[in-house]
């Protein structure tokens, strides 16, 4: 059976090897690629998972959800996206 990945699920990725301050690891991530590509794409666009706010805190790009692994909570989670 295929797993059918779409637009705003959360799946945990291994996002090693990183390159510069690139996240690394085992985290949760958000699918922002659309259902056209991930149905016919062998690779899908990710945001990055987080619940810590940097020194810099709220940047353009920033995506606030209450999403939790196990349970809904009232931490915010954060995406780590910028467009350059």
């Amino acid at each position: 059976m295929d797993r059918i990945i779409k637009r705003g699920d959360i799946y945990y990725a291994n996002l090693n090897p990183v390159i510069g301050s690139e996240q690394g690891g085992t985290r949760p991530v958000l699918i922002i690629s659309n259902d056209t590509g991930n149905k016919h794409s062998p690779t899908v666009i990710v945001a990055a998972i987080t619940g810590q706010i940097g020194p810099y805190g709220h940047c353009r790009g920033d995506y606030r959800t209450d999403w939790n692994k196990e349970k809904t909570t009232d931490t915010h989670y954060r995406t780590q996206c910028q467009w350059t």
